[in-house]
């Protein structure tokens, strides 16, 4: 069925450290953690092509926190040439994740994008539109999660959400441990696939980018709707295409389909990103 590679939860959030540990099989029911007392991250994006405001609240800790470092020079221009305004905590650490993504990189093909400029111009936009998607208190898979974007930086962004990640190849879910046992995030990683994981565990929101076309998605979706009440998948400037494919095969044919974030990728302002919600239902639309 799968393993669960790291389940980790911070002193630093208030909360005794566990150990990754590696279970054989998968538990019955979705285990619980404690993530500390911390509020939604700040996050504003300042209006640039469409972009949104994320306006979420400050992180609250009961003792002062310490003064966070200065992010790097290189990081902060990429930030504000994409119109991008974090609050220095946050940002401290994004970038300290992107470090850690690229220093694996080096042993394990991870990621393209190993510059501050397409961290944050593809990256970075991506997680910071799917933010604000999601309510307080939800249960969030990351599917297929790679090199853990979405999944990470969301953890970052919204610790008022329970994220999980689910990466089937086992060299990168063990990397995905690494990572997030030396960010010390409650992130529990499972060495599973997607419709494995599903049949003994319930989420909110499966959210995924680039692991497969919306026909394929639905397909694999199809046995598991029980378990999970819809879908948020970043799709970039093909997804009409996927869409209609979807619609050719019948994949939508028991399914809404929804477009609940348009913004451009880049400079281009044809290059479009968006992200498009599945659920169960009948009506289909854009």
């Amino acid at each position: 069925m799968g393993r669960l590679i790291s389940h980790f939860d911070s002193g630093l959030l208030g909360a005794s450290l566990l150990l990754p540990t590696a279970i054989s099989g998968l538990p019955s029911k979705k285990q619980s953690f404690h993530r500390g007392n911390l509020a939604p991250s700040s996050v504003r994006v300042l209006p640039n092509k469409g972009t949104v405001h994320h306006d979420l609240c400050t992180p609250r800790r009961n003792n002062p926190p310490n003064s966070p470092m200065p992010i790097d020079s290189d990081f902060a221009a990429a930030l504000e040439a994409h119109s991008m305004e974090i609050d220095e905590a946050i940002a401290e650490r994004l970038e300290n994740y992107a470090r850690i993504l690229w220093k694996w990189n080096e042993q394990l093909n991870l990621t393209r994008h190993t510059s501050w400029d397409l961290f944050v111009g593809r990256d970075l936009r991506d997680c910071l539109q799917l933010a604000p998607l999601l309510e307080s208190g939800e249960e969030v898979l990351d599917l297929g999660s790679g090199n853990g974007i979405p999944g990470i930086p969301l953890a970052i962004l919204r610790s008022d959400i329970e994220i999980s990640l689910a990466e089937s190849v086992s060299k990168r879910a063990n990397v995905l441990g690494e990572i997030v046992e030396e960010l010390q995030l409650p992130i529990p990683i499972y060495g599973a696939r997607g419709e494995d994981l599903l049949e003994d565990f319930r989420f909110s929101t499966i959210v995924s980018r680039a692991v497969g076309s919306v026909a394929k998605f639905c397909g694999w979706m199809e046995p598991h709707w029980t378990n999970v009440d819809r879908l948020l998948l970043i799709k970039g400037p093909k997804w009409v295409e996927e869409r209609n494919e979807a619609r050719h095969v019948g994949a939508l044919s028991k399914l809404e389909l929804r477009r609940i974030a348009a913004y451009p990728l880049g400079d281009d302002d044809e290059s479009e990103g968006v992200i498009l919600q599945i659920s169960r239902g009948k009506r289909n639309s854009d």
